[in-house]
């Protein structure tokens, strides 16, 4: 292949090129710019050309903390799961990472983050640091039979006991799914992670709620004697459905409704034919590794880890900076763990 061209692109321009491709559904045009509307990241939309034919494309987010600019695809803590990849296809990986790579040091990025698919081999090109995901995942594409074979003797119960329970399911579109969210996660994080904040706030809920068809979100709540007790937040692309958000009131946990929450979507994208169930997780904790308990209970539903590398390039600078908020950070979690720990009850 002759040397790639990587300049920016138009949205309109990105937006048609990725529809004739297979892509995330975090790569669509309208959930990046909601992202880019709500976390204050720019979004810029970077094409590769060799010679005149544009061959892929990919998104780029940029974001600037005090002096530093940081650039990834994706950034942390904007949203957008670590598990979405580098938007390329395989068989061009490595002429149009390297062409990315170019374009990102002419434009002085002190600091790079991007997710690679395991199946791409990019260990000729050289980077700062490479850390391993180890996401959650479940593959579809067998018997539903089997698929629920594979699930805990414990999560099968578990899931009988709440049908027996009258435990109900419903998709969601009405409005009124933002007020009952308010209250899933004021029980979610209140009793499970000591009264903190949740992982988004409501009115990110409420403007990816408005924007549901556009960005193929899917709302499927679980209710008990009328009363919304569970909800997953579910988006979806081609080939995968993923599993990006999930809160429930306390009692949902003795009527066992996200044992049957979870299986029942599983249901579901089998029988779409998705490919693929994306748990949105690493197998040691939770989003962002801070609540073991979930990924326990994602390995329990059949969940399996799929490696992901995601790669960094940084200035020396930028590489002392990160690693001491990361000590900080580190020396904070600790001493709030313990000052909980001696509080009164």
């Amino acid at each position: 292949m002759n040397a790639l061209t990587t300049t920016i692109i138009s949205h309109r321009t990105y937006s048609s090129f990725i529809e004739k491709v297979d892509h995330s559904a975090f790569h669509r045009i309208e959930w990046l710019k909601t992202i880019e509307s709500y976390y204050s990241v720019e979004l810029v939309t970077l094409g590769y050309y060799d010679g005149d034919q544009l061959i892929a494309v990919s998104p780029l987010q940029k974001k600037k903390i005090g002096p530093f600019t940081l650039w990834g695809a994706p950034l942390r803590k904007c949203a957008t799961p670590p598990s979405t990849p580098f938007c390329i296809p395989v068989e061009k990986s490595l002429d149009i990472i390297e062409s990315f790579l170019g374009w990102c040091k002419n434009h002085n990025a002190k600091f790079l983050q991007i997710t690679i698919p395991n199946s791409i081999d990019f260990t000729s090109i050289v980077t700062d640091n490479t850390e391993e995901l180890n996401n959650l995942e479940m593959r579809l594409t067998e018997p539903l039979a089997n698929i629920y074979k594979r699930l805990s003797k414990g999560t099968r119960w578990c899931i009988r006991k709440a049908v027996r329970q009258g435990v109900r399911l419903h998709w969601r579109s009405s409005i009124k799914v933002i007020d009952e969210q308010k209250l899933l996660l004021k029980d979610t994080y209140g009793n499970i992670r000591n009264n903190a904040s949740s992982t988004y706030p409501i009115e990110f809920y409420q403007t990816i709620f408005n924007k549901r068809d556009d960005i193929n979100l899917r709302i499927l709540s679980a209710s008990h004697e009328g009363e919304t007790v569970a909800s997953l937040w579910v988006f979806f692309d081609k080939s995968t459905c993923y599993y990006w958000d999930a809160a429930s009131r306390y009692k949902a946990r003795d009527l066992y409704a996200n044992h049957l929450l979870v299986w029942s979507l599983i249901k579901w994208a089998h029988k779409n034919n998705f490919k693929t169930f994306d748990f949105v997780g690493g197998s040691v904790g939770g989003r962002g590794g801070s609540r073991p308990g979930i990924g326990r209970f994602k390995s329990s539903m059949g969940a399996t880890g799929k490696n992901y590398h995601i790669a960094y390039w940084y200035s020396p600078l930028l590489q002392f900076a990160l690693k001491s908020y990361r000590s900080y950070s580190s020396i904070r979690h600790r001493a709030r763990t313990k000052i909980q720990k001696i509080k009164p009850s």
